[in-house]
């Protein structure tokens, strides 16, 4: 397996191999002086490839970097002082070596002075510019994988604060009908435990199927509306293909949750629950209403579950949901729309 910091050597390798071959066609094809063009590649690309590590190695980290600006430009001129000396020596190293002290007689780029300075400044400047852009995409490539870990650790954080939440209330149930000794004890368990592995294996995992997030929900107010029996009345509604969206695990259970907690429990005559589940080609759309009594709950007494609900939709869906809270003398409703779009599912063609 390749790593990273091999893959940063190759492509480093491969970037002075090309200057070098670019250099000896620059340098000698006019002539066809190859093997003196080799000569003096060999004796500037050091030059180039000292000035150019120095300037990413030592200059930018140790005073850009830090806010020494001032540190920096000034050893930068300074740098650019000794690349431009060092270049001076080379030309005049081969006007001595190579051509025995005739000026015409030198490579012909090596006859413009200032063009040849130029194009070693311009590979120093390519090596440094392809490496800060390098450095820089590095940087945010971590700073945004450090941001996803958050948000996903804040997401799992807000999890386990609804999982003991919908535990409580679901036990207080079951725990209801044992005094009442009721037949129906076994199926809740039953219907309990069904719930519970859900939690446990899909409440961890990002999306579910919202076919499988309507079965718990309706799962849920089964186990609720025992409690009830005649004094409520439910009405669950939901569209066709559900199985071909994604959806939050857990969070039309919390919605449904609340209905209960805040409508039904406290309702002194028959309440009544609609749900309503619908799709589109772009969004889902969530109905839950509840009635409530005159001095039912507000806004301010949704307990854990929408305050939780709404990190969530924020974290998953960031500004591309709408959630609409209607709080009514009478009724509670609460109306939920977010994009589907995007987390369409392929069928399974073979379940």
């Amino acid at each position: 397996m390749i790593r990273h910091k091999d893959i940063g050597v190759m492509a480093q390798s491969a970037f002075w191999i090309m200057l070098l071959l670019f250099s000896i066609y620059y340098l000698g094809h006019k002539g066809q002086q190859y093997r003196q063009a080799i000569s003096i590649s060999f004796m500037y690309l050091p030059v180039v490839a000292f000035t150019a590590y120095f300037i990413v190695r030592k200059l930018i980290p140790d005073f850009l970097l830090k806010d020494h600006l001032t540190y920096f430009i000034l050893y930068l001129v300074y740098t650019f002082i000794g690349s431009v000396y060092a270049s001076l020596m080379i030309i005049i190293s081969s006007l001595v070596v190579m051509a025995n002290f005739q000026f015409d007689k030198l490579l012909t780029p090596l006859q413009s002075v200032y063009s040849f300075i130029g194009i070693i400044h311009f590979f120093i400047i390519l090596y440094v510019a392809i490496n800060v852009t390098q450095q820089w995409y590095a940087m945010q490539q971590k700073y945004l994988l450090a941001l996803q870990e958050k948000s996903q650790a804040e997401l799992k954080f807000l999890k386990t604060q609804l999982h003991p939440h919908f535990l409580f209330n679901t036990l207080n149930n079951l725990y209801y009908l044992t005094l009442q000794k009721s037949d129906k004890a076994p199926e809740v368990v039953m219907q309990l435990s069904q719930l519970l592995d859900y939690v446990l294996s899909q409440g961890k995992e990002m999306w579910v199927s919202l076919r499988e997030e309507c079965e718990r929900m309706c799962d849920f107010a089964y186990l609720e509306s025992l409690r009830y029996e005649d004094r409520l009345q439910l009405d669950i509604q939901t569209g066709h293909d559900l199985e071909l969206y994604k959806f939050p695990p857990l969070l039309l259970v919390t919605l449904l949750e609340n209905s209960f907690k805040h409508g039904v429990h406290k309702a002194r005559g028959k309440a009544t629950i609609q749900v309503n589940v619908q799709t589109t080609e772009k969004h889902v759309h969530v109905m839950i209403r509840n009635s409530k009594a005159r001095s039912g709950r507000t806004g301010k007494t949704s307990g854990i579950g929408l305050p939780n609900i709404r990190k969530q939709l924020d974290f998953l869906y960031q500004n591309k949901y709408q959630l609409l809270l209607e709080d009514l003398t009478d009724s509670y409703t609460v109306n939920l729309t977010v994009p589907a779009d995007a987390y369409r599912q392929v069928p399974d063609c073979g379940r």
